[in-house]
Order: C-alpha cells, then structure tokens, then sequence
C-alpha cells in the first residue's frame, strides 16, 4: 500500500495526536502508470469518473485486510482502447487528494469494454511499523469504512534489550508533541526528557509510542539508531528531532 504524500502526513498527524484527519469518503481510479506520491497518470478519456464499490468496504481486522464490498465498474473505454497498470484511491470524485495507490496486473480493455474491479479484489493491509492494533483502524478509517478517534495524547516508552519496558528508576512515559507531518515523515517537536536515572533501567533498544501514560495501546514503534545503557545515576533525554516516524 504505497502511500500519496497527502495520505501519510494526513495518517502521521492523526495518530500522533497532533491533528485529527477527518475520515474522506474515499473513490477509486484506474491508471496507465505508477501514480507515484500524487496520482499521475491517472485516465481521463471521454466518460470516465473515479467510482466506489457497491456498496462501501469490508472492515480490516487484526489480520485481516480491507476489501472492496462489491464491483467497480468503469466506464465504457472509448476508441483506441486503454491499459491499466495501477490503482488510486482518492478522497474525491474529481480532483481532491490522493491518498495511496498500488500496481495491478498489467489489462488492455478495448473500445467498448467496461473495466471491473471485482468483489473483494482490493486487500488493503497498514504499514509494517504500525502496531497490530492500529493497523486495522487506519485501514477502516482512510477508506471511510469506521472512524478512529485521534488519541488526545501520545506517550513515549523506552523498552530494553530485553523487549520490556524500563520499569522503577524514576522511570515514566513521556507525553509526546509533534511537529507537522511532511514528505511523509514526523518528528517530535520538543526534547523528551526522562530526567536522572535512581536505579538501574537497561539499555535502550526499541521504543514505542502509547495512546496512554500507562497500560494503553501501542500505536506505533521502532528502534533507536543509537542503543544506550542507563544505569543508576545517568541522565537520558530524546532531542527535539530525534524521534522521526515514516510512513510508506
């Protein structure tokens, strides 16, 4: 699921708080090319409109990917025929925002024909560094199939070497504030500090962003570029920056 610039930023600011994404209607287009990060090459012979399934979307479930909920028929393809090489989803019939498209088996539709997506041909699934509890919620939600509330708050846990997180020390999630998203990417926008350490935490390996200050669900996560011990006594901070989530 290759995502349009305007679709991951929309995504990164809604997840991490910074501002909510109201959940689009969404249209299907037909391209004779790679759409690339803003829709090109999308068809525009005599006729033809971006169209929805029949009747909406499937929901996305943990494992479970989003689908088509009935045809999508094309118009009729008038002389000269076309190819269609790809596929885009949009939040607008005409013009609007592209928000992600993929490649499809290479079809040449002669004059007269009527291109079809068929029932359930379209699986969409969410980005790998999404936790296996937003993935289908980001899925639904930009399909305009069911809303995910932006969390209010998003908290940063540092986890060890071990795959836990730091626990005792002084030790507590920080509550994370965002720059915009751009060029598909989101940076923290302030220093997170964690303050001294009174115990040894381990060493910092992986950190994952929380919809809660404890307990909560895990959003999204990743690894520090740079793993570093904190034992008893040491101070332990996350630059304004230094935290950069991507989306693909």
């Amino acid at each position: 699921m290759p995502l349009g610039t305007y679709g991951a930023n929309k995504i990164l600011d809604h997840v991490t708080g910074r501002a909510a994404w109201t959940m689009p209607a969404v249209y299907v287009s037909i391209h004779n090319g790679d759409p690339g990060l803003n829709g090109a090459n999308e068809h525009s012979y005599s006729g033809y409109v971006r169209k929805q399934p029949a009747t909406g979307w499937n929901t996305a479930s943990t494992g479970v990917p989003a689908t088509n909920d009935g045809d999508i028929t094309f118009d009729e393809v008038p002389a000269g025929g076309i190819t269609v090489t790809h596929v885009g989803i949009w939040d607008a019939e005409t013009s609007g925002n592209f928000i992600f498209g993929f490649s499809v088996p290479t079809r040449n539709f002669a004059a007269g024909t009527t291109p079809k997506i068929l029932d359930e041909a379209i699986e969409i699934i969410a980005l790998d560094n999404f936790s296996d509890y937003l993935k289908p919620l980001i899925v639904n939600h930009m399909l305009g199939a069911s809303s995910y509330t932006m969390p209010s708050s998003v908290y940063l846990a540092v986890i060890d070497d071990g795959g836990s997180e730091f626990t005792g020390g002084g030790y507590a999630r920080s509550e994370t504030a965002f720059d915009p998203a751009a060029s598909k990417e989101i940076a923290n926008a302030d220093e997170e500090d964690y303050g001294t350490a009174s115990g040894d935490l381990g060493t910092t390996e992986e950190w994952r962003l929380y919809d809660a200050s404890s307990s909560g669900n895990v959003l999204v996560f990743g690894d520090w570029d740079s793993p570093a011990e904190v034992l008893n006594g040491d101070g332990y901070k996350v630059v304004d920056g230094g935290l950069t989530i991507t989306a693909v």
